[in-house]
């Protein structure tokens, strides 16, 4: 029985930054009926990440799914189906829809698919057709949609005229009464909408320095929303500003009220009376060394120079003193608690 070919259903949501798609058969009481199915939602990182991951592996999947399912007719159809679900993991947008789309497309009638070269999975990899290049310029299309490079290209926004037309399907259920796209056969009109509306929105391709994943995101942003990645970020931002003139200065001094705190804390048990004589005095030198730092900036003074180092010596000389002699009267306040 012929397979029913697999279309995609489709509409791109500019404001949540994702697509709203329907994978289904081209079968019309299917499609009569639509209303009723669940549609799936994928965010735009999603879908840039699969299409990456896609190009990587297509151009050898479609080769060896190819020629190991032997492409003759009658099984050849279903053998090569069962090698594409080999080769070609369901959870990837891309590979879930090509999954069933190529087999029915290169096992067709009068149709055969020969080897010219095979040298490995990881080499290079060509169809030789005979008797027509349509299955070869759809390949070669699907891998251009999919390249990693033409992603740049759309970014840098170098686009050339290209005139297109829409099927267009009326979803109406609890959630959506809206039109929805129709994309065509290897997907090219779906790649348009998605790569015009990355530029329509000013956003760029980028990869984030962290998880080394791909994402879009406004020019200059250099890690993606993912928790860890965000904390790397703030990490990294902190680090940055506490290196920039004159914060450095105001961190050192921070850092070393922190330790000090720490230090107050261990030896006296964290007794509320000296922690609160503590946060009196660090309060002091926090401001200090602010009301310091300003008059070097207004008077634009190197922040290194002989007299802040001194100045900021001083002021650790100063809570570090203060510290010992809270330690000093906490033990002295403890021993007499005992006689």
């Amino acid at each position: 029985m012929k397979q029913e070919k697999p279309i995609l259903i489709y509409r791109i949501d500019e404001k949540k930054k994702s697509v709203i798609y329907l994978r289904c058969t081209n079968n019309k009481n299917l499609l009569e009926s639509i209303s009723a199915i669940t549609l799936k939602e994928i965010s735009f990182d999603e879908l840039l990440r699969d299409a990456f991951d896609f190009n990587k592996e297509y151009p050898n999947t479609l080769t060896i799914a190819a020629l190991k399912a032997g492409c003759t007719l009658g099984e050849g159809q279903t053998k090569m189906r069962a090698y594409f679900s080999e080769f070609m993991p369901n959870n990837n947008f891309f590979s879930f829809y090509y999954k069933d789309y190529f087999p029915e497309f290169f096992v067709s009638e009068n149709r055969k698919v020969y080897k010219k070269t095979f040298k490995s999975l990881l080499k290079t990899t060509e169809i030789e057709l005979q008797g027509q290049n349509e299955p070869s310029i759809i390949t070669k299309r699907v891998c251009y949609l999919t390249n990693p490079k033409n992603f740049v290209e759309w970014d840098k926004n170098k686009f050339k005229t290209t005139k297109v037309s829409y099927e267009r399907i009326i979803v109406h259920n609890e959630k959506y009464n809206d039109s929805f796209s129709i994309a065509d056969d290897c997907l090219e009109l779906f790649f348009y909408d998605f790569y015009y509306t990355l530029h329509k929105n000013g956003l760029h391709i980028c990869k984030c320095m962290n998880c080394q994943k791909y994402f879009t995101g406004l020019i200059g942003v250099e890690y993606c929303k993912e928790k860890k990645c965000q904390n790397k970020a703030k990490a990294e931002y902190e680090k940055n500003r506490r290196r920039q003139p004159y914060n450095a200065q105001i961190a050192e001094v921070d850092s070393y009220i922190g330790d000090q705190r720490d230090r107050l804390k261990r030896a006296t048990h964290k007794a509320p009376k000296k922690l609160a004589q503590f946060e009196a005095e660090a309060q002091k030198a926090h401001d200090d060394i602010r009301k310091k730092i300003k008059e070097y900036r207004e008077g634009g003074r190197d922040p290194q120079d002989a007299e802040m180092k001194s100045y900021i010596a001083n002021l650790k000389y100063d809570l570090s003193t203060f510290v010992d002699n809270l330690i000093e009267e906490y033990k002295k306040e403890e021993h007499d608690t005992k006689l």
